[in-house]
């Protein structure tokens, strides 16, 4: 039986456990992924990028692991890619793969080292979940993010109605902030590993 990596992951007890754990999986996260998982998310998230982004945009893949996300968003034209993970040895697998324009360690939930409105978008994939970044942490893809530009993220249904994700959005709203651009029907992120565990991909503008 493979190993539950995945698990593994969730489990982490902290931020820095995190990191390693994601640090010692890198090399060979994208292989246990595809065997394991059936992984839907970024294909899933692509249908909301499609929609929202011109192909010129400026992107921020915050989270951005091994590049999963950026390899999907460069094959349907996007070249303007920057990346952001808290794993140096996941930036070092994207980093090979010589998708993304820049590539930075930064954690979501600090403050990122970036001005204020420097991205046409940020999309994130697999890091709203159990035992990742938290609800704060939109807070500052906001500010980074320019009037009228979009945030696109998938979530784990459980996170969002039990990990406070939920009202963080509606607190957005709520401020003026952000509206609703796009919403997904929910679907199976990980439909190998998870059958029973539901995803959905939010995208909303920035006002």
């Amino acid at each position: 039986m493979k190993e539950d990596k995945i698990h593994w992951v969730y489990s982490s007890e902290s931020i820095e456990e995190l990191e390693d754990r994601y640090d010692q999986w890198a090399s060979t996260y994208d292989s246990h992924l595809a065997l394991t998982t059936g992984y839907a998310i970024p294909e899933e998230t692509m249908k909301a990028v499609c929609r929202l982004l011109d192909l010129k945009a400026t992107i921020l893949d915050a989270g951005a692991g091994t590049g999963l996300m950026g390899e999907v968003l460069q094959a349907a034209g996007y070249s303007d890619l920057h990346a952001i993970d808290l794993s140096d040895q996941m930036l070092g697998v994207a980093s090979s793969k010589n998708i993304y324009v820049s590539l930075s360690k930064m954690k979501l939930g600090d403050r990122l080292e970036f001005e204020d409105n420097v991205f046409d978008a940020v999309v994130i994939t697999g890091v709203f979940t159990t035992g990742h970044a938290e609800p704060q942490s939109l807070d500052e893809l906001v500010r980074i993010v320019k009037t009228s530009g979009h945030i696109i993220f998938s979530i784990n249904l459980d996170a969002y109605h039990n990990l406070g994700f939920e009202q963080k959005m509606e607190d957005i709203s709520a401020a003026g902030v952000w509206e609703q651009a796009y919403r997904s029907e929910e679907f199976k992120g990980l439909p190998n590993y998870q059958a029973d565990v539901f995803h959905q991909v939010w995208g909303f503008r920035i006002l």
